[in-house]
């Protein structure tokens, strides 16, 4: 092929990147340090897939892993800044408030159905405390938003979802992890479902 043929090629190869890489928009997250600690490539709500890393202490990156949103589940990731958790299906929302990220804290379904309840993230102003809730009024607090969904009774591949309450910090911790929250002197308010 000659150099005009070439370049003709390379022209159409780059258009038609650039097509099929303008449907997706990729943020990038860094920490403190400049270090990167996330990305989050967004083709839509049931095409988001969200890389997350962590450094040692010689500053290596470590691969953490990707999460994906692709329509039959949603991650909740749980963040935290000084022992106070906010939950969030958008990692950029956590990140951008200048949270530090802890992982996935589980995954719930986008649509509702026989044997699910859904979840809704709350907020009690008084104490800026954020939470999980199976009541669309929050418990009487401010209501933020429907996450998903999560199954009402046990079943294969399904963890329980507790949620623990601290009040000398004013913060609910949910997990899918008893021991996390009687280890660390929260007090159990009970299941809210059974999640992916």
């Amino acid at each position: 092929m000659n150099r005009i043929g070439l370049l003709a090629a390379s022209a159409l190869i780059c258009s038609l990147s650039t097509a099929a890489a303008a449907s997706e928009t990729i943020s990038y997250l860094y920490d403190a340090l400049g270090r990167m600690v996330a990305s989050v490539a967004d083709s839509g709500p049931t095409a988001k897939a969200t890389s997350m890393y962590r450094y040692d202490a010689a500053n290596n990156r470590n691969y953490v892993g990707v999460v994906k949103a692709d329509g039959t589940q949603i991650p909740v990731f749980r963040f935290q800044q000084n022992w106070r958790h906010f939950y969030t299906v958008d990692y950029l929302e956590g990140s951008n408030a200048g949270l530090q990220p802890e992982w996935i804290a589980f995954s719930l379904y986008p649509g509702g159905g026989s044997g699910l309840i859904a979840l809704y993230r709350c907020y009690q102003s008084g104490s800026d405390d954020h939470f999980v809730s199976m009541s669309s009024t929050c418990e009487g607090q401010v209501q933020e938003g429907l996450m998903g969904y999560a199954h009402t009774t046990p079943g294969p591949g399904r963890r329980a979802l507790y949620r623990f309450y601290k009040a000398s910090i004013a913060d609910h911790l949910i997990t899918v992890d008893s021991s996390e929250g009687t280890s660390n002197g929260y007090t159990s308010e009970g299941i809210l479902g059974y999640v992916i």
